[in-house]
């Protein structure tokens, strides 16, 4: 056999290895794949309804809540951008602000989501309507300081690693983001792409420090991603 003939078994090879490495990985889909390990975003599920009932109106403190997290049987949310920057505890029954918290040394230029390990929650400031900061960024912040009221974060900054322009472009780029969660000692973030309506998931570290932050996949969700957890 020749080389050039080796090499090309070899290239069909790897390229037949990884079409039957994607597909849909979650065991709850309809076309789950037991031997896919990348999920492709093909995964199918049946249809459900589910009618909300209404439990509380927020307070107008929560003037326009961004993020929510539950933890120790409290519920807490922020504003999104441009709003003060503190978060708050939630009466789960009646809806009113029961405590206030003051981030300092922050900014909330843009906050989108929050999202918490066993210690800590993060905030994060990445809302990039326009697809130009340079600034982008989550506040750490101990659980254990929540009752004092007061809060001193760490910082955690990041930039993307495929994003070369950063012309302003409003609602029409594909580097905004309102939604992560942590898992395994990172932070995975997911964009809101207001071009292809796919999402691509980032991961940083969950460690103070300036990163950046690597597709790990791209996600044909077709329509903008707003939320995540896990």
């Amino acid at each position: 056999m020749t080389k050039i003939s080796i090499f090309t078994f070899f290239v069909f090879l790897l390229l037949q290895n990884n079409l039957k490495a994607q597909g849909c990985t979650d065991p709850q889909a309809n076309n789950f794949d037991a031997s896919a390990i990348d999920n492709d975003g093909s995964c199918e599920y049946n249809t459900t309804t589910y009618t909300l009932t209404q439990k509380a109106i927020l307070s107008d403190v929560v003037v326009e809540s961004s993020g929510l997290v539950f933890f120790d049987n409290q519920l807490w949310t922020h504003n999104d951008g441009g709003n003060p920057d503190k978060i708050y505890q939630i009466d789960t029954l009646t809806g009113e602000v029961i405590k206030t918290v003051i981030i300092v040394y922050s900014d909330n230029e843009d906050w989108e989501d929050i999202t918490q390990d066993e210690t800590h929650l993060y905030i994060g400031d990445f809302g990039n309507n326009n697809g130009n900061r340079s600034n982008l960024r989550v506040y750490k912040i101990l659980k254990s300081e929540l009752a004092s009221g007061v809060a001193n974060p760490e910082l955690i900054q990041f930039s993307y690693a495929d994003q070369t322009d950063f012309t302003p472009a409003n609602n029409n780029n594909d580097y905004d983001c309102e939604a992560f969660f942590f898992y395994n000692d990172s932070l995975h973030l997911f964009t809101k792409n207001w071009i292809d309506n796919k999402t691509k998931h980032y991961v940083i570290p969950s460690s103070s420090g300036t990163y950046v932050a690597n597709i790990r996949e791209t996600l044909d969700v077709q329509g903008l991603v707003t939320g995540a957890d896990i």
